[in-house]
């Protein structure tokens, strides 16, 4: 997706998981996280000079419903350099899973100088363990 102010939003891809049965040799706690997601995102400057991004939020919503079920705490500045393609890989996790039975997806939230633009993944299923 190209925006007015010439970064280039090139791909959102997400993996969820949810990990309810205890891995081999740990001991219960009730505090470990059990629902993960992995939010790939790949921005690009298309201008000869730098440009900062903010990336207002990130969140993984129940396609059906909305709900969200995992998100960003706050908000992450990024200055482009001059022709830069810039990816990251940003991990969130939760200790209560996934509610629902449907897909996810996740939607990423940029600022670039006064304009919001928002980017969804495709819907994935949640791969449970």
């Amino acid at each position: 997706m190209m925006t007015k102010t010439n970064v280039i939003i090139k791909n959102v891809s997400l993996t969820a998981r949810e990990e309810k049965s205890l891995p081999s040799g740990a001991k219960p706690d009730r505090d470990r996280p059990i629902g993960f997601a992995s939010i790939f995102f790949e921005l690009e400057n298309k201008l000869q000079q730098a440009t900062t991004v903010t990336i207002q939020k990130i969140e993984v919503r129940d396609t059906f419903t909305g709900f969200v079920q995992l998100k960003t705490e706050h908000p992450q500045t990024i200055q482009l350099k001059p022709l830069e393609i810039y990816a990251n890989n940003l991990q969130l996790t939760n200790k209560t899973g996934f509610s629902g039975f449907g897909k996810v997806k996740a939607r990423v939230t940029i600022q670039i100088g006064d304009r919001t633009e928002t980017i969804e993944s495709l819907p994935v299923e949640i791969e449970k363990h």
